[in-house]
């Protein structure tokens, strides 16, 4: 598809000033800190600190970081607890005995998050090389947005959360505002529909070049002479979600008016 809206938006926010702002499932295992020694004729034993949490959980499509898998991004582990104090000292020992507590043991570490997903920038000319996602199932199953986009926006939708590299359509997005943590993709489908029910239903072009700006990751238009606008493959997908699924993505009868 090519990129008109692309081109449209750019003249339009040439003149402009726009300030704009990269989900998340976390998993953590922690274990509490091992229970005291009891006391006896000399101090209790030490207590046993707690293991670290597990390694965290991958990330999946359409986080802003984490290991590839469908879903938010990476979980963290939390590390365990320190032990607790020492049990309660003993009573007092035979001739030259004392009574002392032990010491608890330092807690176990966290464990590690997953890999961290970096979104690629398209590139100075034509789209960005990277490996279609495999499907472009619902998700959740049942949305029927994402219904939509399934049936009606196959291609566009594997575009969009290619990897390796990572594209922002599905792996960027916004890093503060309203819709910061969502993928740029999440984020227009968010602000359009936001917009449409403020417009009592109605889906405006220029509603639309507002969210094209506000949906981009700020990464890629930082600098000199650059402008706010989502990456190439999020705006094939939203201008086919627009075509075909604008009832059921963003509730309005019709988008580009």
């Amino acid at each position: 598809m090519a990129h008109t809206w692309k081109l449209a938006i750019g003249l339009g926010l040439l003149g402009a000033s726009l300030t704009v702002g990269c989900v998340v499932k976390e998993g953590d295992d922690d274990d509490s800190g091992g229970a005291a020694g009891e006391g006896g004729s000399t101090g209790g034993s030490s207590a046993k600190g707690g293991t670290g949490g597990t390694t965290g959980g991958s990330a999946g499509k359409g986080g802003s970081s984490g290991g590839a898998g469908k879903g938010g991004s990476a979980g963290s582990g939390t590390g365990g607890s320190a032990g607790s104090a020492a049990g309660t000292g003993g009573s007092t020992g035979g001739t030259g005995g004392s009574s002392e507590a032990g010491a608890g043991d330092t807690g176990g570490s966290g464990g590690s998050g997953g890999d961290v997903i970096v979104p690629t920038c398209d590139p100075d000319s034509g789209d960005l090389p990277s490996h279609p996602y495999p499907t472009c199932d619902a998700d959740p199953p049942g949305d029927e947005c994402e219904q939509c986009i399934e049936e009606s926006c196959c291609d566009f939708s594997k575009t969009c959360y290619g990897m390796e590299p990572y594209n922002v359509c599905g792996w960027g997005g916004p890093t503060e505002g309203p819709y910061a943590g969502l993928s740029e993709k999440g984020c227009f489908q968010a602000c359009l529909s936001d917009k449409v029910k403020e417009a009592d239903g109605e889906c405006l072009q220029d509603d639309a070049d507002t969210c094209g700006a506000e949906c981009a990751t700020p990464m890629c238009y930082e600098g000199a002479g650059q402008i706010a606008l989502v990456g190439n493959a999020t705006i094939d997908l939203t201008t086919c979600m627009q075509e075909n699924c604008a009832l059921k993505c963003f509730k309005a009868e019709t988008c580009g008016n």
